[in-house]
């Protein structure tokens, strides 16, 4: 689906689907408004790239589903991943902040692939002897950093 709206809640049960610029939203600010369901004998993706998506509940606790979210994320939207076959490949604006992400039935925060997300950069500095220890990520250049400045040693 490229452009458009979609009103009401918004079912998947297996099948691949795109959605390009889609706004996902449903009028009566329930939630959530976006189901995704597994099921068996085929492998299910939801795939949104621009757009904006409200609630969503992905289930798969029998058989795989993965949900490739690039798009906007509603303020105060929240995402579950019911079940441990539920995955999530995800930029940073595709996800809800993190109190309104909800794991049930075994799901954990593993099974969310973070893309250009901070936590998952590599880094290398230019003076390597201005760290200690080098930091090869950049949440470690960062935690360095913050620690530095409560310090006092920057």
């Amino acid at each position: 689906m490229f452009g458009g709206e979609i009103f009401g809640t918004y079912t998947q049960t297996g099948m691949q689907c795109q959605h390009y610029g889609v706004i996902m939203q449903n009028n009566t600010n329930s939630f959530p408004t976006i189901i995704l369901n597994e099921q068996n004998g085929s492998l299910p993706l939801f795939g949104q790239t621009g757009g904006l998506r409200y609630g969503t509940q992905i289930n798969a606790t029998t058989g795989s589903f993965t949900a490739y979210l690039e798009g906007e994320v509603a303020s105060g939207a929240s995402l579950e991943l019911n079940g441990t076959l539920a995955s999530v490949v995800a930029s940073a604006t595709g996800l809800p902040v993190e109190s309104l992400i909800i794991y049930a039935s075994g799901a954990n925060a593993s099974q969310i692939f973070r893309v250009n997300d901070v936590f998952g950069e590599a880094y290398s500095p230019s003076i390597p002897a201005d760290w200690t220890p080098v930091p090869t990520t950049a949440q470690a250049a960062l935690d360095q950093i913050a620690a530095r400045l409560v310090a006092g040693g920057l």
